[in-house]
């Protein structure tokens, strides 16, 4: 987590993509086109850097 975090220094854990993906109440009539967590390197408020993950689902619509 980057130390600019209003949660910096707590434990927490986020579900991952395809944990949240299994949540969702989606028929056939969805198809995931993306599933994954990319890392990324961000730049905070004071110019520092940190690698950040993001969490991208993106389903189509059959």
């Amino acid at each position: 987590m980057a130390a600019w975090s209003w949660k910096a220094g707590e434990d927490i854990v986020f579900p991952t993509p395809a944990e949240t993906l299994a949540t969702l109440p989606l028929d056939a009539g969805w198809r995931t086109e993306r599933c994954e967590a990319p890392q990324r390197e961000a730049t905070g408020p004071e110019g520092e850097t940190a690698p950040v993950t993001d969490n991208v689902i993106a389903l189509r619509r059959l």
